[in-house]
């Protein structure tokens, strides 16, 4: 077997767009079997999916597997400024996980914190919210937020 682009697929070159979806609100989730994709999640009437707004360039996704079968996803985003609001938002929304939608650079779409193997049972968490007004005086403070999963699946994309 070759490693090759046809194998390794995703080429996510930088995120975005990243919407978050609490665990309780997604009804449901299609799979496509044939193209081992998802359709975007469908919601609850009453839900209210989050939008985090971040700086230019300010967030990345990072997805790891050890040979053990262990994945660990990992959604980094600097929001601008110091916004408590925003992660206390953040904090009630995700007390019960949460499932993204992240949109790269190049529009593709994939779900993270949601698999196949295991629907919600394994969502996103807030991992750390970090505020930081850094040293030098022409520097802007920020507001980093960690959200991570673990479970044993890569994330899929999103199509439709």
């Amino acid at each position: 077997m070759e490693l090759a682009p046809s194998v390794c697929s995703k080429h996510l070159g930088g995120v975005e767009r990243i919407v978050l979806y609490a665990v309780d609100d997604i009804q449901n989730v299609a799979y496509n079997s044939l193209s081992q994709s998802f359709s975007p999640p469908q919601l609850g009437e009453m839900s209210s999916p989050v939008e985090l707004h971040f700086m230019e360039g300010g967030a990345s996704f990072e997805e790891s597997v050890e040979s053990g079968g262990r994945v660990t996803h990992r959604i980094t985003c600097n929001l601008a400024g110091v916004v408590p609001e925003a992660v206390e938002r953040l904090r009630r929304v995700a007390r019960g996980g949460v499932v993204a939608l992240l949109t790269t650079v190049d529009g593709g779409s994939y779900l993270v914190g949601y698999s196949v193997e295991a629907a919600t049972d394994y969502p996103l968490w807030l991992h750390s919210a970090q505020v930081a007004t850094h040293a030098a005086r022409s520097s802007k403070a920020t507001t980093t937020l960690v959200l991570e999963s673990v479970d044993g699946w890569p994330s899929r994309a999103v199509v439709g």
